[in-house]
């Protein structure tokens, strides 16, 4: 039998973008997730070469709202089937997001990895504005 093992990862870039430089930046985003997650060796590094049977991902790049106003941020949905639960190293995922050449447009970023065991109980790790009438 086996075992799913997913991960919801964000990277928080710390920069806004008006309409026209949006679509530029989300590309450069996309392209760094991409180049990271569809590259095998970089699954089998972020999981210690643990024994994958299928690995598939889902990304969603947009601007969402701060303390400060808005930023780029971008989601990917890491779902890993192997014979048993999967480990995925944050700390190399960090390091391997902060050296990719588009992460030069972004000093401030950073990344979170939750482990999903539930769906209902994700939420982000960075605290996100709410509307002023409570919704």
């Amino acid at each position: 039998m086996s075992a799913l093992s997913s991960y919801l990862i964000h990277v928080y870039t710390g920069e806004d973008y008006d309409v026209d430089a949006y679509d530029k930046a989300a590309g450069r985003l996309l392209s760094l997730f991409t180049d990271l997650l569809s590259h095998r060796g970089n699954i089998e590094t972020l999981t210690h070469h643990a024994d994958i049977e299928s690995c598939a991902s889902e990304v969603e790049i947009s601007l969402e709202p701060t303390l400060e106003g808005r930023e780029l941020v971008g989601k990917a949905v890491i779902d890993i089937t192997a014979p048993s639960k999967v480990k995925f190293d944050k700390a190399k995922l960090s390091k391997m997001i902060k050296a990719h050449s588009a992460s030069e447009a972004w000093p401030q970023l950073k990344v979170a990895k939750n482990a999903v065991t539930d769906w209902t109980s994700v939420a982000p790790q960075k605290e996100v504005l709410s509307g002023g009438d409570g919704l």
